[in-house]
């Protein structure tokens, strides 16, 4: 069988990377080239017609959908990804969409407001594109959460259309666990990922003032270069002088303005990296003792790589209930505390940090769940899937799914 995949490519943004291993692991069975997207500003039309004419070439296509990919404005992002569908349904073409980001809620239609003309053209702009998806045969959407299963059939796309999986995970060697931290050893916790708003730092950031000065908070990452109006990390920095969120504060603080003094000594115990490349994130993971990611309820993805990351060296993890976590908790390889509590999260942290048998249970859990979820796992679903749907297929006969290690 050979595959088209669609998606930015070799460029900083978690869906190049996701898509990067996909082909990986496909490559090990299948032919494959990809159709790269550009990352701002989204393909126009005439990209995505020549796209879908490439496609016919090929069994099927693999498309990772971010809304800004299809045009620039939010009705060019419906109206573009309707138009690539209905070409590749008229080309005859099996397609997996894997969508990474929800559709946004619309405003109530108001023809007398000045946006009146506006959010109607965009509501019926969304109908059309759900109409679309639900009448291609040869269209299956993948998504990484139950509650994004959820989202899609709320705004009536049909059941059999979509299927959730979990985040598909690396399988590394098993690492050598961390010995048991005696009383007042430093414990070092760590954020992972790009900066951005809905990640929860400024709940990292009070648990960290409500913890001893032994727990000391890294955070591995820079700003989003899609992003640049994003002001958390301003916000951090902030923080580390003040004690306090300084613009949209979301979470109560926990105490009062920092002094001269306790900014001195709460900048010590936080280390901001900025970017790193691809072999130093797995060494900043593995000199973490506890990874955390608190994200807030608003705006949280429906998978996200920098837990996947930690999930897949083993590294104890503690996470919000946000539904981006669903697959780690039910799998209990993960402590789970309530979007946005500060205190929850301290008390988290401390008791998880003393816990030496509960450190090696969710090391061995998480190694488990990259193991039975991997890349390669989840890739060969989708695409054995695909192959399905399409009898001419060049390989008729089924991948088996790789062995568990």
């Amino acid at each position: 069988m050979s595959i088209l995949f669609v998606s930015t490519h070799q460029v900083t943004c978690g869906i190049a990377d996701y898509n990067s291993d996909m082909m990986k692991a496909a490559g090990k069975h299948y032919d494959y080239d990809i159709e790269p997207l550009p990352q701002n500003g989204g393909a126009k039309k005439a990209d995505l017609s020549r796209i879908a004419d490439r496609a016919r070439a090929y069994d099927c296509v693999v498309i990772q959908h971010e809304w800004s990919f299809f045009g620039g404005t939010h009705y060019e992002h419906y109206e573009y990804l309707r138009y690539f569908l209905k070409r590749l349904r008229k080309n005859n073409v099996p397609t997996a969409m894997i969508m990474h980001t929800r559709f946004t809620e619309l405003r109530a239609i108001r023809l007398t407001s000045p946006h009146g003309i506006e959010d109607f053209r965009l509501k019926l702009a969304r109908r059309l594109l759900i109409r679309e998806i639900n009448r291609s045969p040869l269209l299956r959407i993948f998504v990484h959460s139950k509650k994004f299963s959820e989202h899609l059939a709320k705004h009536t796309i049909r059941t059999d259309k979509f299927e959730s999986l979990p985040f598909p995970l690396q399988v590394y060697p098993e690492r050598t666990p961390k010995p048991a931290k005696e009383s007042g050893d430093t414990v070092t916790l760590l954020m992972f990922g790009f900066l951005s708003a809905y990640k929860g730092y400024e709940a990292a950031l009070n648990a960290l003032r409500l913890l001893p000065d032994n727990f000391r908070l890294v955070f591995a990452g820079g700003q989003h270069p899609s992003n640049p109006h994003d002001i958390t990390f301003e916000n951090i920095l902030a923080f580390l002088h003040q004690g306090v969120w300084l613009h949209h504060r979301q979470i109560p603080p926990v105490g009062e303005v920092f002094t001269p003094e306790e900014h001195r000594a709460f900048e010590t115990r936080v280390e901001l990296t900025g970017h790193l490349p691809t072999a130093e994130i797995t060494k900043a993971i593995d000199k973490a003792d506890i990874v955390l990611a608190p994200y807030l309820l608003g705006g949280s993805p429906a998978g996200s790589a920098a837990v996947a990351w930690p999930i897949s060296l083993g590294k104890p993890t503690i996470v919000s209930s946000a539904h981006t976590f669903d697959d780690y908790i039910e799998a209990n390889c993960v402590i789970a505390v309530t979007p946005g509590a500060s205190y929850h999260l301290a008390r988290a942290i401390k008791a998880l940090a003393s816990d030496p048998d509960e450190m090696q249970r969710l090391s061995a859990a998480a190694l488990a769940f990259a193991r039975q979820n991997s890349v390669e796992a989840t890739s060969l679903k989708i695409l054995n899937k695909m192959q399905a749907l399409r009898p001419r297929s060049v390989v008729k006969k089924e991948i088996s799914q790789p062995a568990t290690p």
